[in-house]
């Protein structure tokens, strides 16, 4: 079973245990499902046949966000014989949030089901120090090179995810044409952003009381209007939430005169765990503390008072007039409470 929000190390994954089994792409006993192309019943029937030209008959199931684990039993896995070899896929889809209930509740039902059948789980993550090290040497590996400041931008411009990073790679070989070393600048002009740094974007504007530039960046995190609400429950309030909690951490080490990177026992008793500023990558630690510096206690706990409304008018518990304008409301009272 590969999972995990890693697809760059779910296709490597799979590439490599294909390779370890000694099977070709056009391998007779190779074949392949959708998850919700066919029931498990075929898939399951398709590798419990005996090989014809192989040690092992092999499937590859695409897409299992899209399967429920409740039509197999664990038994049925357990069934199998020594010839067979099941590859379950977790891909990314654009229609599911991969993070919400629903993705995670799946994910843990196979995950119960491969556990009882004594299967390997693979789960294609990595921090961002670790994402960090390997986009160099893949850099390197190219025969490029990429300067501190540029390589800070390409992590944040891609929510800190090494799959994305490394997609955009290619493009910015091409866009720096002869020149070895990729900068800052070739980073911002050709990396497609994700929507964590439209937030962050968003939430640096409302730092620094520039209300439309962060309305800006809020209408490209919306899209549409139909699409506000959606926008808001994935990332937006979530973001938000986080960069304050981020900025709490900041205010209370500067006021206690400590270092945000390494604050003594008594006071980080009383960070949460996640988000903890400690881990975050140095550059964004002093990216944090600077903006903190800006922000007293008190305008922060109104921005977090304002953050809790906006969360009830988009549910209804309070009064408001449409998805879009509600947001527009939390960015505007915000740069009011930062002034």
């Amino acid at each position: 079973m590969l999972y995990g929000p890693e697809s760059y190390l779910r296709d490597e994954a799979l590439t490599l245990l294909l390779q370890a089994a000694k099977i070709e792409a056009d391998d007779f006993d190779l074949e392949h499902f959708d998850a919700d192309g066919t029931p498990p019943v075929q898939w399951l029937a398709a590798v419990g046949t005996a090989p014809f030209l192989a040690e092992r008959r092999t499937v590859v199931v695409r897409h299992m966000f899209r399967s429920d684990s409740t039509e197999v039993q664990a038994k049925q896995l357990i069934a199998l014989p020594q010839s067979s070899l099941l590859i379950l896929v977790f891909d990314d889809e654009v229609s599911l949030d991969v993070t919400s209930a629903k993705a995670r509740n799946t994910v843990s039902g196979w995950k119960k089901l491969v556990d009882a059948a004594k299967g390997t789980t693979f789960e294609a993550k990595v921090d961002a120090k670790a994402a960090r090290s390997l986009l160099r040497s893949a850099i390197e590996a190219s025969g490029r090179t990429i300067t501190e400041g540029a390589l800070n931008v390409l992590i944040e411009m891609c929510g800190s995810s090494l799959s994305h990073a490394r997609e955009e790679l290619d493009k910015l070989y091409v866009y720096s044409g002869k020149s070895t070393e990729i900068r800052e600048a070739d980073v911002r002009a050709i990396v497609v952003p994700s929507r964590d740094w439209n937030v962050f974007k968003m939430i640096d504007a409302i730092v620094a009381r520039r209300a439309s530039d962060a309305l800006e960046q809020l209408r490209i995190l919306v899209g549409s209007a139909t699409k506000a609400e959606e926008a808001a429950f994935r990332s937006i309030l979530p973001s938000t939430a986080r960069q304050l909690r981020l900025f709490w951490q900041a205010r209370a080490c500067l006021d206690a005169k400590v270092p945000a990177s390494d604050p003594p026992p008594h006071l980080a008793a009383g960070f949460p765990e996640r988000p903890s500023l400690a881990s975050e990558p140095s550059y964004r630690i002093s990216s944090i503390v600077g903006s903190a510096r800006n922000i007293s206690a008190p305008q922060l706990a109104r921005c977090f008072e304002i953050l809790s409304d906006t969360d009830s008018r988009m549910k209804g518990i309070l009064t408001s007039y449409s998805a879009v304008d509600t947001l527009e409301r939390m960015v505007l009272e915000m740069c009011s409470a930062l002034s």
